[in-house]
């Protein structure tokens, strides 16, 4: 037993090889999970798309709407 301890005191940078990179996989692993837990899920589903390049200097904006209906529901076109 005595022989592992002072096996690992002169190793100290092979176990640092192992603990460190497992340390930062928990980190990253607990910093996913925290969202999930804390922030509820979306309330509705939305998605806005603009088509074509980014252009600051249009006046114009132009946005596209889809809407998912319920089943029963008849789906009307949105104009706006």
């Amino acid at each position: 037993m005595a022989d592992r301890g002072r096996f690992l005191r002169e190793n100290a940078f092979l176990l640092a090889a192992v603990l460190l990179p497992l340390v930062v996989i928990g980190f990253f692993l607990v910093a996913t999970a925290i969202p999930r837990w804390v922030v509820p899920a979306p309330a509705y589903d939305l998605l806005m798309r603009r088509a074509g390049a980014y252009d600051q200097t249009a006046p114009r904006v132009a946005v596209d709407f889809v809407l998912r209906a319920k089943v029963g529901e008849v789906p009307a076109p949105l104009v706006g």
